[in-house]
């Protein structure tokens, strides 16, 4: 990224910063859309559902290779709620494939559905499911971008994949669990996580949200109300992801790990702390 007076160019790709607004609170598209407002690497999406397949416009492109190489290729997470109705929350992420859908609400495996697709200017609906696109519901989505993608193999040799942007401070891991303490989870980030989610894609499992930043052992499940559990404590370095408790790293099983960092890059390129 390079600034230039009130231009900016991301990527090969020259933006004009008309309001003056720092690169990270770009605002990609016109104000008078208010059904979306995106700043870069992430955006908040309102749209309506037509009963039919339509194309959703969120100004994040999560399909375009920008780089030299296919590690340079814009992917995501499309996280989508209904707001008028009770229906899940839909998580579609480029590692699993945007044909597979996990919810936070429920315990269930991964699964297949094939109703939405990612695009270059944000995501297609392909059909009318009541939970997308059912006809005058209305419907958000958030949708995180990521800019890098690498492969790899963690302290206990099990294969990982990652899609990440590193200005934002986000991630998208999936990992084979070991069932041994101290598997390290490898992040791009350079910094700490603040908070993660993981959960078990071959089998019916809760949502697991380890309290990194208290040490003290403490959970949440995001699919639960419970209280906070205790149990070992898992910790996030800048580089890795450190699992002790075996109980959601089960030897052989798949999983997918949403993180965020506790910090972001400025327009000067300074890490800024205390993200929230």
């Amino acid at each position: 990224m390079v600034i230039s007076g009130n231009k900016i160019l991301i990527d090969s790709a020259e933006r004009t910063n008309t309001n003056n607004l720092a690169p990270y609170h770009i605002y990609n598209g016109s104000l008078a859309l208010a059904s979306t407002v995106s700043t870069a690497g992430f955006s908040t999406t309102l749209y309506t559902g037509n009963g039919s397949t339509q194309s959703i416009t969120t100004g994040v492109d999560m399909s375009t290779q920008w780089g030299n190489d296919v590690s340079e290729t814009y992917g995501g997470l499309v996280w989508i709620k209904s707001r008028s109705a009770s229906n899940y929350n839909l998580l579609h992420d480029t590692i699993r494939g945007f044909s597979k859908v996990i919810s936070t609400n429920v315990t269930s495996a991964d699964s297949t559905n094939n109703l939405i697709a990612n695009t270059s200017t944000g995501f297609n609906i392909l059909g009318n499911d009541v939970a997308y696109n059912q006809s005058g519901t209305t419907q958000v989505s958030w949708n995180f971008q990521t800019t890098h993608r690498r492969t790899g193999a963690t302290n206990h040799g099990k294969a990982f994949t990652e899609h990440y942007n590193p200005f934002t401070g986000f991630t998208i891991i999936q990992y084979t669990g070991s069932g041994i303490a101290g598997h390290e989870i490898p992040h791009s980030l350079g910094r700490k996580l603040g908070f993660v989610t993981v959960k078990n894609l071959s089998a019916v499992s809760d949502w697991f949200s380890p309290l990194l930043e208290t040490y003290s052992g403490g959970y949440v499940y995001l699919n639960a109300t419970n209280a906070s559990g205790t149990g070992s404590t898992h910790y996030s370095t800048d580089n890795t992801l450190v699992l002790t408790n075996t109980g959601y790293d089960l030897s052989t099983n798949q999983y997918i790990l949403y993180g965020w960092a506790n910090s972001y890059f400025d327009e000067a390129n300074t890490l800024i702390g205390n993200y929230e």
